[in-house]
């Protein structure tokens, strides 16, 4: 589980940076050029989708290795003669 977690976590933590820096550049293009407002709103929607699942990605992954590392039950006493 922990495995798995990880590999969500990479491919969560790649997917929200590099389409979040993708689609920060568009925006700033997209505002700083005259009458942007249209291809800025296009861009978020576009590209703030792979960044949200990245996200979502990375977060179900940190869980994942979170629940994998869950504290085991105490042992029992291993003085007790059995019954």
């Amino acid at each position: 589980m922990q495995f798995l977690g990880g590999c969500l976590m990479a491919l969560g933590a790649l997917m929200a940076t590099l389409c979040g820096l993708c689609t920060a550049g568009f925006m700033f293009a997209a505002f700083k050029s005259s009458g942007g407002q249209p291809l800025g709103i296009l861009t978020m929607v576009i590209g703030g989708v792979p960044t949200v699942a990245g996200v979502v990605l990375l977060i179900v992954g940190w869980g994942m290795i979170r629940d994998a590392r869950a504290p085991l039950p105490a042992p029992k006493d291993l003085d007790e003669t059995p019954p």
